[in-house]
Formats: structure tokens, sequence, C-alpha cells
């Protein structure tokens, strides 16, 4: 199978999204499987690039972090979807939904994992306990994203609960970080 994974960065270790990214990539290639990374940064085999995108106001939170956002870009989507069996998305943010968008046109098959709990992003901004703001963010996130998805893939049973709490209706498949 041809299997892309999309993530806004893949280049560097530092958070739990990009390291199970990495582990997944790695255990479909042992297993046979061609993976296609799409994400912002560096070029290396297997991955095909996005420009970078820089969020004015933010970009400097962002970068202290160790975080980067990629462009959406309509040439590296197609060429990565070329022939493409599933695509797999990791984030619920622009690049990622506009992927889903192309992919979903194109007729490929799509999953979704969530990887970007609510309460990390409020954290950062001294907001991590307003649980006004996280149900925003949670039903947020559905509305512009996950309400696409047939199945998604939670990094822990805490994630799948309060998805379900929070009404997604998807199958909910719990697969730990470690990618066992």
């Amino acid at each position: 199978m041809k299997i892309v994974l999309v993530i806004d960065q893949f280049d560097d270790s530092n958070n739990g999204t990009t390291v199970t990214a990495r582990r997944f990539a790695g255990q479909l290639r042992r297993r046979g499987h061609e993976v296609v990374i799409l994400a912002g940064g560096a070029p290396c085999e297997g991955k095909i690039c996005a420009p970078v995108h820089r969020i004015p106001v933010f970009q400097k939170l962002i970068e202290s972090q160790g975080m980067c956002f990629a462009k959406p870009d309509e040439e590296a989507y197609y060429t990565a979807f070329k022939d493409a069996d599933i695509v797999h998305f990791y984030m619920p943010f622009r690049f990622c939904r506009r992927g889903e968008e192309l992919a979903r046109q194109m007729g490929i098959p799509t999953v979704a994992a969530f990887h970007v709990q609510p309460e990390n992003i409020t954290s950062s901004i001294f907001l991590g306990k307003n649980r006004r703001v996280n149900d925003f963010l949670y039903w947020w996130f559905y509305k512009v994203f996950y309400n696409r998805f047939d199945h998604i893939h939670c990094p822990s049973a805490f994630i799948a609960r309060q998805l379900e709490r929070h009404g997604y209706g998807a199958k909910l498949w719990v697969i730990s970080n470690g990618v066992a």
C-alpha cells in the first residue's frame, strides 16, 4: 500500500505527535508499505516538503515550543497523493484541512489522528484550566475537521473519552503513541 502521512512538522522529535508519526512511518515501512510524508521543513528521503507557514503575533511562541506549521501547497498535495491508497492526517490545522479536501476530491480514503489536545494549546497562553475555552476548541476542531472522518486514531483512552464527551461521532481507535 501507498500510505501518505500529512503532518505540519516532521523534522524535529520534540513533540509527541512528530515522534508518533516517525514511529508509525518506520513500522509501516518495515512491513513493506510505501510511506510518503507530506510536511513542512527540510527535504529528506520519503518526504515531500511544503513551505513553512509563519503566523504573525504567535510565531515567536510557536518557535519557542519547537513547533512549525506547514503552508498549504497544491502541487505538494497532488505529488504526495498520486496513487495513494490512504491518507492519514495528524492535526486539525489549515495544512491538514486543505489536504483532506483534496484527498476527498481525488477519492482517496482518509483517516485522522487526534494529537492536538486543546488543553495543551490553552496552557501555552495561560488558559489551560478554562473549561469554556477548551470546550470551544474541541467543538471547533470537530466543526472544521474531525466531522469529516469515520475513523479517528486516539493516542490514549483519555483522549477517546474526551472526544466521546464532546460529541465526536467517529469510530475511535486507541493506539498508543508507542505504536506497539
